[in-house]
């Protein structure tokens, strides 16, 4: 059933409920007036006539009562019988007219002749109301007849104002929901009254509008980075296909370049995640800015971005590109009213010179890309076959990673940490290497990124732990005094809602008591989630394990992180002990942190150590104590249990613990 018939129908309805309420109501009660007014008028007649033969009737003038008798039923041939009686009862003109004496539509009138009180006679007429029942079906026949015709010229208007107002319009937006469905968004709408349907219209407007965002904002994020804005990697994959098949049809050359930002996870640690995130929107900024309009920049995740530059004629304009990326990033990055300074490393393959499929060419710039890395950071390397046997590539450390632990491919090495006032080691930190299969030992630097990318950080920092606490059962079975062991743990292990019971499964296996474990946490790593950090660190604390930040100075240094958790230790970073005793800002930074640590009854320990004037400054500016190379070189756990026999007694003056003494 259509739109106009189910319109058409309340139409229909409306005038058969005309029609039925003219017949049933209306018609009837105007007949039933007709003949009231009519029986009315009769009865005056009658009382008229009455009135006309008082006299003749008091002079029994019969003759003259026949004659206004006849002249007035000559008149009023509606009445059928007239009778007039005597006050006797004697009936003095009996009349009867043809046609039936008596039925419905005879009506009786009486009435009684008097002279002014004195009876004198009787009158009584039938009258028929025939033609009054006549009269009425004649005007109701026209009246229906003029009722149908205005309610069909009605229904006619109606069905035409139907089709222009409703039918057409619905119609169209029939069709447009249709288009829309499809995706097509550009269909046109019908004009939007000020009624009923104007507002269908405009609310079917609004809702393709909003339609249509939804499906813009679903495309952007099946196809774009929702960090950065930028193509993610399946629409990189799909630009990367498309750049080959043009390169190909047009005998052109393509370049992709592999970035990597050099020491990102430095940046979330001391920063926090958030930072780190609108650091990466400030990369993406700038390499849109540098980039050609036809080329593709792309974020893979993490700290990775590809790079797709199409019709090059020559391999040397690829590193006139990788070179001028170098040189954009020598200006430094604002986050947060914070300048940083980052460094990418990067890896260029070519099509068709180094391969022809996409997997391939992503493959070949991955490992270029590490090589870059692993030359420093800060470069650009292209792709080559002719690769060094010993040089390890990216796809083939993630690869060895995944099955480095349960190889006992990792190792522990543990480096003092001196104590300036007693002058004695109360510390050594442990520190993971990693020796992978060609026999290279890479160090944490290099791979730990990779553990957290692939988020086997938590699997691995938590054999560092158990491992930490195996050292020191090692102590303990020698007899010797203990030395407390500082392991440093990611923000992904600080975050594992498993931690607390990580820790105590380590130091009850080992037997061990928990103020021989320190844990070092950088400033980023806590700042995350306060609340949660604060209930970390309380319960990690009343077990008696002493916590550290670690390369204090380099992210919040905030007073109020430092009131609300339990800290123990504050590890002054490297960058500001290389720098003194010569460098007045280092030196400023370092008196102020000391001097701040100092008041909230915080130690302080100094990083990097590698010269005796460094030593010096630490030690007559109050730092608490030190760690570096100028000590001892971060050691493997038999040598560093011998180093720590030899040392164990309190000598006068750490000249004696350097370089001379320990070789």
């Amino acid at each position: 059933m259509g739109i106009r018939v189910k319109l058409l129908i309340p139409l229909l309805v409306l005038a058969i409920l005309v029609l039925v309420g003219l017949k049933m109501v209306i018609w009837p009660g105007f007949l039933a007036a007709q003949l009231d007014q009519h029986i009315a008028d009769e009865k005056k007649r009658v009382e008229i006539l009455g009135t006309a033969l008082v006299h003749p009737l008091r002079n029994s003038d019969i003759a003259q009562v026949y004659s206004i008798l006849d002249n007035v039923l000559a008149n009023h041939p509606n009445w059928r019988h007239v009778e007039l009686r005597d006050t006797q009862g004697l009936q003095l003109y009996p009349l009867e007219r043809s046609g039936p004496k008596r039925d419905e539509a005879l009506v009786e009138i009486s009435d009684d002749i008097v002279f002014y009180t004195e009876p004198i006679g009787n009158l009584k007429v039938l009258t028929d109301l025939r033609p009054i029942y006549r009269q009425y079906d004649a005007f109701t026949l026209r009246a229906d007849v003029l009722i149908v015709t205005v309610l069909l010229v009605a229904i006619i208007i109606a069905i035409s104002s139907q089709e222009k107002l409703i039918v057409a319009p619905l119609k169209a937006l029939a069709r447009a929901a249709q288009k829309i469905s499809k995706g097509n968004f550009e269909t046109s709408l019908p004009p939007a009254g000020n009624d009923e349907v104007g507002q269908l219209v405009r609310n079917f407007d609004e809702m393709r509008g909003s339609v249509q965002r939804y499906q813009d904002e679903l495309h952007e994020l099946a196809h774009h980075d929702s960090l950065t804005r930028l193509p993610n990697r399946m629409m990189f994959l799909d630009r990367l296909e498309h750049g080959i098949s043009l390169a190909r049809r047009t005998d052109k050359r393509l370049a992709l370049l592999f970035l990597d930002l050099d020491a990102f996870k430095a940046v979330n640690d001391t920063l926090g995640h958030s930072a780190g995130d609108r650091l990466l929107v400030s990369v993406a900024h700038r390499l849109k800015q540098i980039t050609r309009e036809g080329d593709t920049v792309a974020r893979l995740g993490g700290d990775e971005f590809m790079v797709i530059v199409e019709s090059l004629d020559s391999v040397d304009e690829v590193a006139v590109i990788a070179q001028k990326i170098q040189s954009a990033f020598q200006e430094p990055l604002s986050v947060d009213d914070r300048a940083i300074s980052v460094t990418t490393s990067i890896g260029v393959t070519v099509y068709p010179d180094d391969a022809g499929v996409p997997s391939e060419l992503v493959q070949n710039a991955d490992i270029a890309m590490y090589r870059a890395k692993a030359a420093g950071g800060g470069a650009f390397r292209f792709f080559s076959q002719q690769s060094e046997a010993g040089d390890l590539c990216g796809l083939e450390m993630r690869s060895e990673l995944f099955y480095a632990l349960e190889r006992n491919r990792y190792y522990m090495v543990y480096q003092p940490r001196i104590d300036l006032e007693s002058k004695e080691v109360d510390c050594v930190e442990g520190l993971i290497r990693w020796r992978c299969s060609s026999g290279r030992v890479v160090g944490p630097a290099e791979f730990i990124p990779l553990l957290e990318q692939t988020g086997l950080i938590a699997d691995v920092g938590e054999w560092v732990i158990r491992e930490s606490c195996r050292f020191v059962q090692q102590q303990i079975r020698s007899g010797r005094r203990v030395t407390r062991v500082s392991v440093n743990l990611s923000s992904r292990q600080f975050r594992d809602p498993g931690l607390l019971a990580k820790v105590c499964n380590a130091l009850e296996h080992h037997d061990v008591p928990a103020q021989y474990l320190e844990l070092e946490l950088t400033e980023g790593s806590i700042m995350e989630d306060i609340d949660s950090s604060v209930r970390t660190l309380d319960a990690l604390h009343e077990m008696g394990i002493r916590i550290s930040i670690d390369d204090f100075g380099t992210g919040y240094s905030s007073l109020s992180y430092l009131k609300r958790f339990p800290v123990d230790y504050l590890k002054i970073d490297r960058s500001f002990v290389d720098g003194v005793p010569e460098d007045k800002d280092d030196i400023a930074i370092i008196q102020s942190i000391i001097a701040l640590a100092r008041k909230l009854g915080i130690a302080t320990i100094a990083e990097g150590v590698e010269t005796e004037g460094q030593l010096r400054f630490l030690e007559n500016e109050g730092c608490d104590g030190v760690q570096g190379y100028f000590l001892s070189r971060p050691q493997v756990d038999e040598e560093a249990l011998g180093w720590l026999l030899r040392h164990a007694a309190p000598r006068g003056s750490l000249q004696e613990s350097g370089p001379g003494l320990l070789g």
